[in-house]
């Protein structure tokens, strides 16, 4: 039983965490798209406003492959797109980390079709409603918790047409923002925000602003904000240094492979050293920060069950040695013999008769307790076994609970599991007690 929960202890230590975080995203994106689904029809106060005043703008030149735009400002909002190198967007304000910036080309909102009339011109929408929320549209994810703004009455909108059963496609209005992080944005001096409408694509580079699907690494601020695809050059005096993470990857990919090829085997056959390894070599290089945290990871990961292994074999070693320590005690009890002694001449045993519980059978020889007159425990300590046999013709029950001697035609030592002890076949029992000399007849003697 040990053994079972200490597998299913290793199994837990290597799924634990990827489960925990699942979890946690699940409850977070849950949560806010039950609050999302009331809000649209939720009353406003006069006044309110959904988003922060907003500070100086600048130009922003993204400084990496497939940087993750998201719907608010943390890895926890869903991906609306993918940036891609050279790309110019407007920054509005830094928000912990985050930049706040105008939707670049490609994006979408959207709006519940409930709030929308058709207008007369193609593609034209009007906002029927009061305070009505434009919610940051994605391809990647059915949820739509992130509100940008909210439209008064009357507003014109540019509808692109559906996007599900309830909500309607939407250029996005003016005052919608999404959010990318810091780390791959870059100041662009001097440059004129009219210059953004289009993005700026270096050469062997493209931008489509098609909404990527999120990649391995949502794991926090910024480590987490580069997706798969390939890679391309920042441009500008200023861009800072193009991070070359293939190498890494591919030898991250073929660490996974190795490790899931090891935990196919028994888990004392798995080579965690060897993993243990590879992971730290990646988790000690600068170069790709994604691929170091993962790596980390991995290796505290295996630490862990490498430990719960070990802890396994030592018990297994120790439950291995109490098997065999018994197995010699069990023969060397087995060897043990009965003293031999001549029948006859008086007694073989001296005590007070008692029944037992695990020798009364109708149909085998009963045997009876025969216990310590002298002991003054409650519970007195029992000396040996006397068996009358069916042919004897002793009433040992007369005897139950007193005094007698016993003489035997035979002697038996009872061992195995329980400590030796030994059993008297007998031929005559004699009541001892004081001023008697009751006794039963021998056994064949015909009285």
């Amino acid at each position: 039983m040990r053994t079972a929960r200490l597998e299913f202890a290793l199994l837990m230590i290597m799924v634990m965490p990827a489960l925990q975080a699942r979890a946690q995203e699940t409850a977070v994106e849950g949560a806010k798209e039950t609050r999302a689904a009331a809000a649209d029809l939720a009353p406003t106060a006069p006044g309110e406003r959904v988003e922060a005043p907003s500070v100086d703008a600048f130009v922003g030149e993204v400084t990496a492959n497939d940087v993750y735009v998201r719907s608010g400002p943390s890895a926890n909002y869903y991906t609306v797109m993918k940036a891609h190198a050279g790309q110019r967007v407007l920054v509005h304000r830094q928000e912990d980390g985050w930049y706040k910036i105008t939707p670049p080309p490609g994006c979408f909102s959207v709006v519940h079709k409930q709030f929308v009339d058709m207008g007369t011109a193609e593609g034209e929408g009007v906002i029927n409603g009061d305070a009505v929320f434009v919610r940051a549209g994605t391809e990647t994810s059915d949820l739509l918790y992130a509100k940008q703004m909210k439209l008064a009455r009357g507003a014109v909108v540019r509808v692109l047409g559906p996007h599900n059963d309830d909500y309607l496609r939407i250029a996005p209005p003016d005052g919608a923002h999404l959010y990318i992080h810091s780390q791959y944005v870059q100041i662009v001096p001097g440059a004129d925000p009219a210059s953004i409408n289009q993005p700026v694509v270096p050469s062997g580079a493209s931008f489509t602003g098609v909404p990527g699907a999120d990649a391995v690494g949502d794991a926090g601020a910024g480590s987490g904000e580069v997706g798969g695809g390939a890679s391309g050059q920042a441009t500008g005096t200023e861009a800072r240094p193009r991070i070359e993470p293939g190498k890494f990857r591919v030898e991250l990919d073929t660490a996974e492979a190795a490790l899931k090829g090891e935990m196919e085997k028994p888990a004392r056959q798995r080579d965690y050293a060897s993993l243990v390894e590879k992971y730290r070599a990646l988790a000690d290089q600068k170069v790709d920060p994604l691929t170091s945290k993962l790596a980390l990871v991995r290796v505290e990961q295996l630490e862990h069950a490498a430990q719960a292994v070990g802890e396994l074999s030592a018990l297994r070693g120790l439950a291995e040695d109490f098997s065999i320590e018994r197995e010699k005690a069990l023969r060397a009890r087995s060897e043990v013999r009965a003293p031999e002694r001549s029948i006859g001449g008086g007694f073989d045993a001296v005590g007070e008769l008692r029944p037992s519980m695990l020798y009364d059978s109708p149909v085998t020889p009963r045997r009876y307790r025969l216990v310590d007159p002298d002991s003054q425990s409650t519970a007195p300590r029992t000396i040996a076994y006397v068996e009358i046999p069916l042919e004897s013709g002793i009433d040992a029950e007369r005897f139950l609970g007193r005094h007698v001697g016993v003489r035997a035609k035979e002697t038996r030592l009872q061992t195995g599991d329980v400590d030796p002890i030994t059993i008297y076949v007998a031929t005559e029992l004699v009541a001892l007690d004081a001023g008697t000399t009751e006794a039963a007849p021998p056994a064949g003697s015909g009285r």
